[in-house]
């Protein structure tokens, strides 16, 4: 078949493919190393992780504040609090459905919130960039890979 899309830059906020910039189309010239067939397709290795990551926020004193708990795998567990700011939190309160984060607690959190009943830690070194919809488009150590001593 054609080469549909040439030099495409997505930004990684982008929902869909043709919101991304194109150089050119199919009715615009293509480079020569296009023509060549499909030896120059683009390719995609898909997280195994689903979207439909659940979280919620535990021991505040209202829904809107609380420790971090993250449902993955039939199981609630929490985050580790390594490299865990602002961006991380915003991105956990728009999973709520919430605008945005005006606070995010890191140090001695579990002193503010209890310790979780959950002996699962499920992330550690979050690293947001605060434009996610969902934890598991941020960076992280992987899944059940912490360094936590709580």
């Amino acid at each position: 078949g054609p080469v549909w899309l040439h030099n495409v830059g997505c930004t990684g906020t982008d929902d869909n493919l043709i919101d991304c910039l194109q150089y050119s189309y199919l009715t615009r010239s293509l480079p020569s190393y296009c023509s060549r067939g499909h030896s120059q397709d683009a390719g995609v290795v898909c997280s195994e992780v689903p979207l439909d990551i659940k979280v919620r926020l535990s021991g505040g004193t209202d829904p809107a504040e609380g420790r971090v708990e993250v449902y993955y795998n039939n199981t609630w567990g929490t985050v580790c609090p390594t490299g865990w700011d602002l961006r991380d939190a915003h991105v956990i309160c728009k999973m709520l459905g919430y605008l945005y984060a005006v606070e995010s607690q890191s140090l001695d959190f579990y002193r503010l919130y209890g310790i979780s009943s959950s002996k699962v830690r499920w992330l550690n070194n979050v690293q947001c960039n605060g434009l996610e919809t969902n934890i598991t488009e941020c960076l992280h150590d992987g899944w059940f890979e912490h360094s936590c001593q709580y």
